[in-house]
């Protein structure tokens, strides 16, 4: 079970990637696919990992075992089917799985991208013309524009509503300064590195009201940082090169927004409040992760 690189598959790893092998084969196709052992193999094999087929052998008994796939005897031939969780995170697991094998196989041919502004483009010959590479990023940065402007108009949708069922209970300016905080928020979630961790207080005002709704977001943004805020900003500025002065400058900003939002959403209804920090806790969450597959 060597890999090429000296590695080695661990048995739950091969599984997931055995799963993600009947979407991969199932494209083009109205619905998944029954695979024999031979298929599964053959397309282990073109993995940079391939596996020993008592490896895999015992993958796909611990997913029989599991009841994640079917076995079927035909003649000789044994068939398999995947028996998919009804449940939507376990589908999008084995969906992204799938995904990132298509990516790696792709990327062989090669592959154009900017991972500043956050695209690619893989399965693209490097000897591909430079007209047709500048037409696909004008396009791609189209497609962003257009899906940032959803986001957007989602936001405005849910700003407006905590406005509407908060203006009756607190002075305007309370509303004005919560909902001045709620769009500082947003527009940090879009950026990187400096901006988006700054984004962690009001995140942390947001998850004190709706417990769990952004605790994954808060995790990933703030990997590897120090717990205290100031301390993570301060560290994460000397790794930008940033001033120290900027940094302090701009947290200010973004403890202002988190005490504006806490101000506001204190003022709801405790259901209303739940809601509506959970929705838009939501929401900023999307803007920090989305990723998007086309093929």
């Amino acid at each position: 079970m060597e890999t090429k690189s000296g590695g080695r598959w661990s048995i739950p790893e091969a599984a997931n990637v055995i799963k993600a092998i009947f979407f991969v084969e199932s494209i083009g196709h109205e619905r998944l696919p029954t695979l024999r052992y031979s298929q599964i193999r053959e397309v282990l094999r073109r993995e940079k990992r391939p596996i020993s087929p008592r490896s895999l052998s015992r993958a796909l008994d611990l997913l029989e075992s599991r009841k994640e796939i079917t076995r079927e005897e035909v003649g000789r031939q044994v068939r398999y089917s995947l028996a998919l969780d009804p449940s939507r995170e376990e589908t999008i697991s084995t969906w992204a799985n799938a995904d990132s094998m298509l990516v790696q196989e792709a990327a062989r041919l090669g592959g154009i991208g900017d991972r500043e502004l956050g695209w690619a483009f893989y399965g693209f010959p490097l000897s591909m013309k430079s007209r047709l590479r500048s037409h696909l990023k004008t396009e791609v940065e189209e497609f962003q524009y257009r899906v940032d402007s959803v986001l957007e108009d989602e936001a405005r949708r849910l700003i407006r509503s905590i406005r509407l069922r908060a203006r009756d209970r607190v002075p305007k300016r309370i509303v004005t300064a919560g909902e001045r905080g709620l769009w500082g928020a947003f527009e940090r979630m879009a950026a990187s590195g400096l901006f988006q961790v700054l984004a962690l207080t009001e995140l942390v005002a947001l998850d004190r009201f709706a417990p769990g709704a952004v605790t994954l977001v808060i995790e990933k943004i703030g990997e590897g940082l120090a717990t205290a805020p100031h301390k993570a900003l301060v560290e994460l500025a000397k790794r930008l090169g940033e001033p120290e002065e900027e940094v302090e400058k701009e947290l200010r900003k973004a403890e202002d927004d988190s005490r504006a939002i806490d101000t506001l959403l204190t003022a709801l209804r405790p259901r209303d409040r739940e809601d509506a920090a959970r929705r838009f806790g939501s929401l900023l969450a999307t803007r920090a992760n989305l990723c998007a597959v086309v093929r």
